[in-house]
């Protein structure tokens, strides 16, 4: 059993008294016209995962190759929305209450918003696969988020593993809602000690007796350019 990557923005989306259907439609409207500086090369990265997961497994998988072959070819993406539904102790769908929202749209990736943050379903990638990747496949990734972040006036991305970080995890979904702030706060209060350094990429502060990584990452060191070209970014992908 391996450990997932959990990835949290902030944003300044304002959620109080108003439904969540109108708010889903003004971010809507602007995933819709956001245009990634990156696309090509994040389109170039989810092909080359899934192929590479392919080669491994050895098989034949149509609905993986109709995935792939449609990732290469679809252009004109559109984000979709979901209202993501409130349930009783019982367990039954609590009319007209909702936690989040989810969004869907460009290379099928997977977005929820709620009140304190945005939460990122991608990359496809493991905790330590995350951290130990090389800068220019992380930073790619890195990119799209920021972009993302950045037009809801966010400015930074909290990493935690899905295990033994539960509490954490707990807190961007709890009732009454804390802040991204609060929760941000309480994480550095918990597992910061002396070490704890923001906005530059390395293996979080590996806590050994609780078994936990965790970075917050603030961009300062990302430039949203494309350093270089997209032959040229694949050429070195492919390069051994």
């Amino acid at each position: 059993m391996g450990t997932d990557i959990c990835q949290y923005g902030n944003h300044k989306i304002n959620f109080t008294n108003r439904s969540y259907d109108e708010i889903a439609k003004e971010i809507k409207m602007k995933l819709d016209t956001l245009v990634l500086i990156n696309a090509e090369f994040l389109r170039f990265l989810v092909v080359s995962y899934f192929e590479g997961g392919m080669q491994l497994w050895n098989k034949a998988d149509d609905e993986k190759l109709e995935q792939i072959r449609k990732y290469k070819e679809k252009t004109d993406w559109e984000w979709k929305y979901f209202l993501l539904e409130n349930y009783d102790e019982e367990g039954e769908i609590i009319e007209n209450d909702y936690y989040g929202i989810e969004f869907q749209g460009f290379l099928d990736f997977a977005i929820t918003f709620n009140h304190n943050s945005i939460y990122f379903s991608d990359p496809p990638y493991r905790y330590k696969t995350w951290f130990e990747c090389e800068n220019e496949i992380r930073d790619e990734w890195r990119k799209y988020m920021y972009q993302v972040i950045k037009l809801f006036g966010g400015d930074r991305v909290i990493y935690l593993p899905d295990q033994r970080a539960d509490e954490f995890l707990d807190m961007f979904d709890q009732i009454p809602p804390l802040t991204f702030e609060e929760v941000e706060n309480e994480i550095i209060k918990e597992y910061s000690k002396d070490k704890y350094e923001r906005g530059k990429i390395i293996l979080g502060n590996f806590i050994p007796e609780q078994s936990i990584w965790y970075f917050i990452d603030n961009f300062n060191d990302l430039e949203l350019l494309n350093k270089l070209s997209l032959e040229e970014y694949k050429k070195w992908y492919n390069r051994s």
